[in-house]
């Protein structure tokens, strides 16, 4: 059963996250603002163990999560004020009935939602839905690049992209996609591409992405800080 409890670090309150996994070391990883460690018997004195250790790694990941929030106004975004479509933040306008637009699209409010992050989360599924066009327009240009024309299936996975299953000629793409700018989708989909030649992350893979997308290793960069409007 995961535990939860909050620490202190430079005056600010932190939730630590604990998460029983059979695993040989104990893993910390920072989640935005949340802290988890992962482990098998995990308990507070080995995460305080473990936290203590890489204080330094920690308050740096942290810090840069607080930097990244004022730069996406992610406070505006959780309190379901503004959502970003393809790289633009977009005001959420809520109207008379239950209802509210983004960009020219009515929706219907979801009822009997406890809380705003949870209506948030509801929503946010919808909506991405609702924009999928432009994310595949992109997946059908790659098709047109690579010559191939794989079978596409979109999830709403918080924890990746998108992956290739090659063996049966598809690729699963992330409805959380459409948060992003195009050049940053279209990386993801020229990744994806790639691993039909090459299933794994060689030499020989980057060198095939970097034909179709020379600058991928900034894109990289760029989407780990993106990563944290597509929570």
């Amino acid at each position: 059963m995961n535990k939860t409890y909050s620490i202190i670090i430079n005056d600010n309150v932190y939730l630590v996250k604990l998460i029983e996994r059979k695993m040989k070391n104990i893993r910390l990883k920072v989640d935005n603002d949340q802290i988890i460690v992962s482990g098998y018997h995990i308990t507070r004195e080995k995460s305080d163990n473990i936290i203590q250790r890489n204080y330094d790694w920690l308050v740096k990941k942290l810090d840069e999560f607080s930097h990244r929030k004022s730069i996406f106004q992610l406070e505006e975004i959780e309190e379901f004020k503004k959502v970003y479509l393809y790289g633009d933040l977009k005001e959420i306008y809520f109207l008379s009935n239950n209802q509210y637009r983004v960009d020219d699209v009515t929706f219907y409010l979801t009822k009997r939602v406890n809380n705003i992050s949870d209506l948030r989360n509801i929503e946010l599924k919808k909506i991405r839905v609702k924009f999928l066009k432009q994310l595949q327009d992109r997946f059908d240009y790659w098709c047109f690049v690579f010559h191939k024309k794989p079978l596409v299936f979109y999830k709403d996975m918080k924890s990746k992209y998108g992956y290739c299953k090659y063996k049966e000629n598809t690729i699963v793409l992330s409805t959380r996609l459409v948060h992003l700018p195009l050049y940053l989708i279209d990386y993801v989909i020229v990744h994806e591409f790639c691993h039909f030649d090459v299933p794994n992350h060689s030499k020989c893979f980057y060198a095939l992405v970097f034909k179709y997308f020379p600058n991928y290793r900034n894109a990289i960069k760029t989407l780990k800080e993106y990563s944290v409007i597509c929570k």
